[in-house]
């Protein structure tokens, strides 16, 4: 399944940016105009693996780019995360 693998490697970048990623509170997400992920699946995907890899459901902001000629318009992206204190 390609959002899968999309998720596997949008939680690996979130990973990547805490040496505790079990403190990520929130992820958020911008899905390109021109992307065939569905904002369910993204959160679903992203609330599953979540769940697996940290113990935890972060909250998740998802926001649709309307913009077919942006430079991501095909693609998702993690744009920020937030963490506990």
């Amino acid at each position: 399944m390609h959002e899968s693998r999309l998720v596997a490697d949008l939680m690996a970048a979130a990973d990547r940016h805490l040496a505790d990623p079990s403190r990520i509170t929130g992820l958020t997400f911008q899905i390109g105009a021109l992307s065939v992920v569905t904002p369910d699946a993204l959160r679903h995907g992203v609330t599953e693996s979540a769940r697996a890899r940290w113990g935890s459901e972060p909250d998740i902001t998802i926001h649709q780019s309307p913009d077919p000629s942006a430079t991501n318009a095909l693609g998702v992206m993690l744009v920020s995360l937030r963490v506990e204190d």
